[in-house]
């Protein structure tokens, strides 16, 4: 059996140019499967981007404007091609095919009072053990999450709000500071979106579609909590958008605003 992979690493091609091979080893392609195909999870495309765009402007604070536009399937290894070469844009390429672009974020975002974990505990009325409500859920909407994505515990949840602790696997602890915005933290934040709007019996797939704005704000912890906000159906009726937050206790990490997920069988709207 072959030795997992728990981190990547950024090739410099040329002043505008990174790439990134991806292999099945990689516990990301082994533990995240979609409709039995191995999904790159659209949280390491953020992860990469980031880096890419630190190493030209350090002062980025995070991304912006971000289209997933095609998933990536993990079966054999994969050279990701990572271009800067417009200014403050990365966009992800296999082939000369486009699969996703964003732009580089300088501002920071506004924070507003301090995070009260007790206080929406108190009034969101529904109190549920992670593994229930969505790995169990996952499977029947054909995702299967392996151990090291299965980071979701606990959740306080309402139709438009929740708050949701997590964990990250103890394999996964010596790589964290290997990547700006670790995936399996960001997934799970993606996890309890997708799953919120997840109806029984629901031949539905959701995955990432875009995302407004997202700001690193410190260092990822290794648990904490999600806020979960949702804020309206998108443009069709087949996609959901949300706000989200990461917390490590009351400290806020990682804004995520306007992220927008799709139904993977749906119709979509053509890039422009």
């Amino acid at each position: 059996m072959s030795k997992t992979l728990y981190t990547y690493q950024l090739h410099e091609e040329s002043e505008s140019q990174y790439t990134v091979t991806m292999l099945p080893d990689h516990f990301f392609a082994r533990d995240h499967v979609v409709g039995g195909r191995p999904l790159l999870p659209g949280s390491v495309y953020l992860d990469l981007m980031l880096q890419v765009l630190r190493k030209k402007h350090p002062h980025v604070t995070g991304l912006r404007n971000m289209v997933w536009l095609a998933p990536i399937v993990i079966t054999q290894p994969t050279s990701l091609v990572l271009d800067c070469s417009t200014k403050d844009i990365c966009q992800i390429k296999i082939d000369q095919k486009l699969y996703a672009r964003v732009r580089a974020n300088y501002l920071q975002p506004e924070i507003g009072d301090d995070f009260d974990a007790e206080k929406l505990k108190s009034y969101l009325p529904e109190q549920t053990a992670g593994d229930h409500l969505y790995y169990l859920a996952a499977k029947q909407a054909k995702f299967y999450y392996g151990t090291t994505f299965k980071v979701l515990q606990h959740s306080w949840w309402d139709p438009n709000e929740a708050l949701v602790t997590w964990e990250l696997a103890p394999e996964l602890l010596p790589h964290c500071d290997e990547m700006l915005l670790h995936p399996v933290v960001i997934d799970g934040a993606f996890q309890a979106a997708g799953m919120s709007r997840q109806r029984p019996h629901h031949d539905t797939v959701y995955v990432p579609f875009a995302l407004k704005e997202l700001t690193l704000i410190r260092d990822l912890p290794s648990k904490g909590m999600l806020h979960l906000r949702y804020q309206r159906e998108a443009s069709y009726a087949d996609q959901h958008s949300f706000d989200i937050d990461i917390y490590d206790c009351s400290q806020l990490a990682v804004a995520i605003r306007g992220y927008t997920i799709r139904d993977l069988c749906g119709n979509q709207p053509t890039d422009n």
